[in-house]
């Protein structure tokens, strides 16, 4: 591989200082910093003119749910749709192109930003699709609308492990926590392999368009020989970008067996569900149903039992946790097991730390978590959204940034992809421009969010993350500079190439 010289536009190292006029690279870095120097130093490079465009270390997505996202690109989406109506011509047109035995799924459904307000009912999901199982999946995941042909078709699987759908499930079509986890598990058995192509298609090129050189992937919707989990260790070091694997399962024998790093992650591994649905767990009841705090799916015990044997395993554990009182209960169980076995670099997650308290953040410091939190969330979602479901003071503390940032705890932005595209332009613009003026943070800091912080959280900080000789040519050029373009417009910020390991994987 020969040696390049890129120069001609700012290049922003993530290090100090922090911006430089080349940078010199074959598959790792070997010089950061003035382009006289460069060019003495290695007169062989290749010289590369940026043309004025801004050269960023390649991003780093910290949660990522890779080959669910992938099955769920290959299919149709109703997250923009504002009304039922809308809702049902999309999936009307959708029947059109099935096949006899063919499952229809349908992704993105979001019940508030509907003008009615509610989900589908089951008469009207039979009515328009009555001839094949329909699975309706909520935007956030955490439910799945189906039709009489599809609880049929679930309620049937789940009886052989003796699993039973409730009445209010059956009733409604809405599949809520075991039982909705069951038709997510479900969902590679009713596709072809047509399908399953394009969706491993729609993997990289999601990926390589975002510049992305590493997901921390959340993988996994059986406790053992889960395919997605098999498929991605056979793919160790053939992609054009860096896996890192989650295994959502608490099987730490199975995650030791498959010579793993990382266990937990959502599926099997949720502390709590979220606020659509009513299952985050909160300390304070929902203000729409005063009787509600929320669903915790695991006790104290089973917990406490499960990072025990994690943690001397030395596994890095990462855990989903939305609410409050969910988030509580993870640094509980932390703080329990780190006092009987102290370990100071064990980077110890909690997945999301949607809706915190000052309290929490300063436990979670003191305990030594990171976490791998979504600020594209307050993009999509700001917290007026949150107001029906947990009123105005909790839901202005959603994806609270500012004052965990300055609480000093290390935290990687991350996509939840397929809950939100994985532009990462768009969660550091949902974080500089947060819905709560005082949660807001700096463009840089924002930035620290996908590159050298992410890197942090995964162990990958001595690869990637910043631009310095020794790391890898992880690299991403994009339109602009996003340490002088308007804040309003960093949404706008287009990646034209994405570089990995020197190679040039994607370019616009």
């Amino acid at each position: 591989m020969s040696v390049k010289l890129y120069f001609g536009g700012p290049i922003i190292t993530m290090e100090e200082p922090l911006i430089a006029e080349s940078i010199v690279f074959d598959k790792k870095i070997h010089f950061a910093g003035d382009f006289k120097k460069a060019k003495e130093k290695f007169p062989e490079a290749v010289p590369i003119d940026l043309k004025g465009k801004t050269l960023l270390p390649g991003f780093i997505d910290t949660h990522a749910h890779l080959s669910f996202a992938g099955e769920m690109v290959t299919q149709a989406s109703v997250f923009h749709c504002t009304s039922i109506d809308e809702v049902l011509n999309i999936i009307s047109k959708e029947v059109e192109k099935l096949g006899e035995q063919d499952v229809l799924f349908i992704n993105g459904y979001a019940g508030m930003p509907i003008a009615e307000a509610r989900n589908l009912t089951l008469e009207e999901m039979d009515n328009v699709v009555p001839n094949h199982p329909l699975i309706l999946r909520t935007a956030s995941t955490h439910g799945t609308l189906v039709n009489s042909r599809a609880l049929n078709l679930i309620e049937k699987e789940m009886a052989a492990i003796e699993l039973f759908l409730d009445e209010e499930d059956r009733k409604e079509g809405y599949l809520r926590n075991e039982a909705n986890l069951f038709a997510f598990g479900m969902a590679p058995k009713w596709m072809n392999e047509e399908q399953k192509r394009i969706a491993r298609e729609a993997i990289f090129n999601s990926c390589l368009r975002n510049g992305i050189v590493s997901v921390h992937s959340l993988e996994g919707r059986n406790q053992k020989e889960d395919p997605d989990i098999l498929y991605w260790i056979k793919q160790k070091g053939k992609t054009p970008f860096d896996v890192r694997i989650f295994y959502q399962t608490t099987d730490v024998d199975e995650v030791l067996r498959l010579g793993l790093k990382q266990i937990g992650g959502c599926f099997h591994c949720l502390l709590d569900g979220d606020l659509d649905p009513g299952t985050a767990a909160f300390r304070e009841p929902y203000v729409n149903n005063s009787n509600n705090y929320g669903v915790l799916y695991f006790t104290d015990e089973d917990l406490e039992k499960f990072f025990t044997k994690a943690h001397l395993a030395d596994l890095q554990i990462c855990m989903h946790a939305i609410g409050d009182r969910a988030i509580e209960q993870a640094l509980h169980a932390y703080e329990k097991v780190l006092k009987k076995y102290p370990k100071k670099a064990h980077r110890h997650r909690i997945e999301h730390f949607e809706v915190c308290a000052q309290d929490l953040i300063e436990k979670a410091k003191k305990l030594g978590i990171v976490l791998a939190m979504q600020p594209v969330f307050d993009y999509y979602w700001p917290y007026e959204n949150y107001k029906f479901y947990i009123g105005e003071e909790r839901a202005k503390k959603k994806c609270a940034l500012r004052p965990i940032l300055d609480a000093g705890i290390p935290v990687g932005g991350g996509s939840d992809w397929p809950v939100t595209e994985m532009n990462p332009f768009l969660g550091i613009h949902g974080a500089v421009n947060h819905s709560v003026p005082s949660s807001r943070i700096s463009v840089l800091e924002a930035l620290r969010l996908y590159t050298v912080d992410a890197a942090f959280l995964g162990f990958e900080e001595n690869l990637r993350g910043s631009l310095k000789a020794g790391k890898e040519a992880d690299f991403v050029i994009v339109s602009d500079n996003p340490l002088s373009i308007e804040k309003k417009s960093l949404e706008k910020i287009q990646v034209l190439e994405t570089i990995f390991q020197g190679n040039s994987v994607w370019k616009k």
